[in-house]
């Protein structure tokens, strides 16, 4: 099984990628690479800065949204990321300058 939207690979019983991507049977049929652009603890902020970006027409993905709040900290948590397909240069130049503003004003 891969996600439609970043090509993850998964096994059998899931329905949904962790980016929010339908799994379908398969090599994905087109895969865009996403870069990270932004990591963060907080799963509030991490839908907040998603929401802007989305806001602003910037296609963005939330990984690992609910993992950190499962696990306990120092037992290899990992965080949470924006993440941004990777061939489109001006969306994430755009998204890394909303984020640095996000991230002034806090």
């Amino acid at each position: 099984m891969y996600c439609v939207k970043c090509g993850k690979e998964y096994g059998e019983k899931l329905k949904r990628c962790c980016c929010g991507g339908r799994l379908e049977k398969g090599p994905p049929k087109s895969y865009r690479e996403l870069v990270e652009i932004y990591s963060t603890w907080k799963n509030v902020e991490a839908g907040f800065l998603k929401s802007l970006l989305d806001s602003s027409g910037i296609e963005s993905y939330i990984h690992n949204l609910y993992y950190p709040s499962i696990v306990p900290v120092g037992t290899g948590a990992v965080p949470i990321k924006i993440m941004v397909p990777a061939d489109d240069a001006e969306n994430r130049e755009r998204a890394e300058e909303i984020i640095k503003e996000h991230v002034r004003n806090t």
